[in-house]
């Protein structure tokens, strides 16, 4: 992720450095009080971490925070220290937001997990996920998920069709931040997305940058590749997804191919026969990659969307912008 979102963590996951062995501290929220802190209370994950006596602490404010937030800690002597988020954390919501007014629109952000970009407690947005919050736990435990910060969606899809879930609730934007590359069905997805918007709602995705990441030494994503799990609505990673995200991280951390094989068999194996959901990226894409998907996507009558814009800030994601078109339609003939 890029440093913008670890600094986030830090938001969300506030770390002040050299004040372990202070008394009580008051952690506001535009100066509302939302924590007590008392640094030298022994804190067993913060140490198995690394961050041990003399390096600080940590805490997970109630929501994310917003463009104009500010987070102050307030001393015993009546010291404030304050902050904001920084410049390039203030670009990434700017830039998926670029199409969205929150303080007037109704908004639909998709799989925010534990770390949601649009504060519920302050804007009208929905947060919709694959499951409810007490199965999606099980799911990331091993996937650097903080599991308590983790937000219970307001709909949770499975496999039913999003409009079935979501009712005649239509949504003025949605966001989807680091959500479609793993999904297992793209093309559906996009569609199911497409039948709970406005006419004329902008869809934003942040997108990983293939190259930049652990799916470097992979192939990216094509039309051939989404069309076989779009027309066996696939629901969950199949095999092939599976194991050839296992086999690119192997080959991008330098480990043993053989064994990776072995272990990315055994695991897709076990998941195709007893319906477990294993998380992985099912796609990889590149700014320019993503752009001509969507182009053979269009022309196969594919998208319901107009693409605004694709920006690649320079970092290891980049963004697009997916108006949906009133006159499109799914055609029945290629309909899975």
């Amino acid at each position: 992720m890029p440093d913008y979102r670890h600094w986030i963590d830090r938001a969300t996951q506030h770390r002040l450095e050299g004040w372990s062995t202070a008394p009580t501290f008051i952690v506001a929220i535009n100066d509302g009080p939302v924590a007590r802190v008392t640094p030298d209370q022994p804190r067993p994950d913060l140490i198995a971490a690394g961050i041990g006596p003399g390096h600080g602490f940590s805490v997970f404010l109630p929501r994310p925070l917003w463009l104009d937030d500010e987070v102050s800690l307030h001393g015993p002597d009546g010291s404030v220290l304050r902050r904001r988020i920084d410049d390039a954390a203030s670009a990434r919501i700017r830039e998926l937001t670029r199409h969205a007014d929150p303080s007037r629109q109704v908004g639909l952000e998709i799989g925010p997990l534990d770390r949601p970009l649009i504060p519920r407690a302050r804007f009208r947005v929905y947060y919709l996920d694959q499951a409810a919050k007490a199965d999606l736990v099980p799911r990331y435990q091993a996937h650097g998920v903080h599991l308590p910060a983790l937000v219970d969606p307001d709909f949770a899809i499975g496999g039913a069709p999003f409009v079935d879930v979501v009712g005649a609730l239509r949504f003025d934007y949605a966001i989807a931040s680091h959500v479609i590359e793993h999904v297992p069905d793209v093309i559906g997805w996009l569609w199911q997305v497409w039948s709970v918007l406005r006419d004329g709602a902008v869809l934003s995705l942040a997108i990983p940058h293939a190259e930049k990441i652990f799916d470097a030494r992979r192939a990216v994503t094509t039309l051939a590749d989404l069309t076989e799990p779009y027309f066996g609505k696939a629901t969950r990673p199949g095999p092939r997804q599976i194991i050839d995200a296992m086999l690119g991280s192997a080959a991008y951390y330098g480990k043993d191919m053989v064994e990776a094989a072995f272990t990315s068999f055994h695991l897709a194996n076990h998941a195709r026969k007893t319906g477990l959901y294993c998380d992985t990226h099912c796609s990889v894409f590149t700014p320019a990659s993503f752009a001509h998907v969507l182009r053979c996507l269009d022309k196969c009558e594919l998208l319901g969307f107009e693409v605004l814009g694709i920006a690649h800030p320079g970092d290891d994601e980049f963004f697009a912008h997916l108006r949906k078109r009133a006159d499109k339609m799914l055609p029945d003939h290629i309909t899975p």
